[in-house]
């Protein structure tokens, strides 16, 4: 049946959700998080996988990591990328954090931020509430394990723009 979901045919509330100003509320949040720790967040949402990525058989987690080297987020001074990735004709959350993220916050932190969107996506109809719980938890975490520098220099590596794939 993954065909039926990735076919653009079966309906998909989820996606629904995510309008222009759902994606103002993420963008914000995202630049409010960044100011207070040396983190880089970014947001991208896919509604379905082609066809030639189901036939070989790519997942969530493998398009995930292909988005992460795509919009180099892994490319910033400190090694502090994270991509949330929604893909919601499989209701799948992937996170995929770089080096020096992964090293300081727990690793459980992850399992907890994709749960924020999952419980509020699929019973609840809230995803862009889930997404923005999400970064909200990943925010407090960074404030813990990355400040920002008490110098204030804290450059916008990333675009905080959700990525609409």
């Amino acid at each position: 049946m993954a065909w039926w979901r990735h076919s653009g045919l079966a309906p998909d509330p989820v996606l629904r959700a995510f309008d222009d100003a759902a994606f103002d509320r993420i963008e914000a949040a995202i630049g409010a998080g960044e100011a207070r720790h040396r983190g880089e967040i970014r947001f991208a949402l896919e509604p379905r996988l082609g066809w030639q990525a189901l036939r070989r058989g790519l997942g969530a987690r493998s398009r995930a990591l292909q988005i992460f080297g795509e919009h180099r987020i892994w490319d910033t001074e400190e090694n502090t990328g994270i991509l949330i990735y929604l893909l919601t004709a499989d209701h799948a959350v992937e996170i995929i954090a770089d080096r020096l993220v992964n090293q300081r916050l727990p690793a459980s932190i992850w399992q907890q931020a994709c749960q924020c969107i999952t419980r509020a996506a699929v019973p609840g109809g809230q995803p862009v509430e889930g997404v923005l719980a999400a970064i909200d938890l990943l925010t407090q975490a960074l404030i813990e394990a990355l400040p920002a520098r008490p110098d204030g220099v804290n450059p916008n590596e990333l675009d905080n723009r959700p990525i609409r794939l």
